[in-house]
């Protein structure tokens, strides 16, 4: 009874956007609602980890989607990048409904507008997963895409 529900958590999403981005301006924070009010996706990224991108990290993006074995189902989507020590630096995270072309052009899209820079000069590193490449190729057309040795 304390903590709630999760069907109904889901109608908080609005309200937290709105007191996070009071609280933290520079974030970005996107979500899509159904046309039933129903959940549909959810992009987010913090202050610090777009300014922690563009003053300390390394020019290599990781990019990958693990799916959610829950009740909801759905695939989490990440950006990661190199810092300066090589250690692992979270960029963004998206929850959205699969991994296919639609879901990761949504994702990248808003992980371009998060970073207000052209990534022209960056490499991409990701799996083989096909909707992600024509993303990458659509929307970051002159970052070099790499593939993952082991998917390889």
């Amino acid at each position: 009874m304390i903590i709630g529900n999760v069907e109904k958590s889901y109608n908080y999403i609005p309200t937290l956007n709105r007191e996070h981005i009071a609280r933290n301006h520079a974030s970005h924070i996107e979500y899509l609602l159904e046309d039933d009010r129903a959940f549909q996706r959810m992009f987010v990224t913090f202050k610090s980890c777009i300014q922690g991108f563009k003053m300390g990290c390394k020019p290599f993006l990781g990019v990958d989607g693990c799916h959610l074995q829950s009740k909801y189902l759905g695939t989490l989507l990440a950006a990661t990048i190199l810092d300066g020590n090589n250690g692992l630096f979270s960029v963004a995270f998206a929850v959205v409904e699969g991994e296919f072309e639609m879901s990761w052009t949504w994702f990248l899209q808003h992980l371009k507008e998060a970073l207000e820079t052209e990534l022209d000069n960056i490499t991409i590193i990701s799996d083989q997963e096909k909707g992600l490449q024509g993303a990458i190729g659509m929307l970051f057309s002159h970052a070099e895409h790499i593939i993952c040795m082991r998917h390889l």
